[in-house]
């Protein structure tokens, strides 16, 4: 669950009307670019992983929710957040990628590991 602080966030209200909004409509573009939106907006006000992890799910559970939506969510979280996490917050999130992309979306990650 998130935060009562951010659960009352005024601009997430907004972001997340818009984003079904644009769901039901069938906008797929806009939904994508709003679910990304989302995931960002979210991390950087918190800043807390479960926030994050707890958005991610939740936006792909939603009704019609598009494959390129999901697929835009987790190509922003790999490419904008996981590189800026520390070991244990990044294997909350590969199991919650994982989870969240199983039988809709196939995920290649190269990762790159210093010795």
């Amino acid at each position: 669950m998130l935060n009562e602080q951010l659960s009352k966030d005024i601009d997430l209200i907004r972001f997340l009307e818009e984003e079904k909004r644009a769901r039901l409509e069938n906008e797929v573009i806009k939904s994508a670019q709003l679910c990304v939106k989302i995931v960002e907006y979210v991390y950087q006000k918190t800043r807390n992983i479960n926030d994050l992890i707890f958005m991610l799910g939740s936006l792909n559970k939603k009704r019609n929710q598009n494959k390129n939506s999901i697929k835009e969510m987790v190509n922003s979280t790999l490419n904008n957040i996981y590189v800026n996490l520390n070991q244990n917050d990044k294997i909350l999130l590969l199991k919650t990628i994982i989870e969240i992309t199983e039988g809709r979306i196939y995920v290649e990650v190269n990762l790159f590991i210093k010795k």
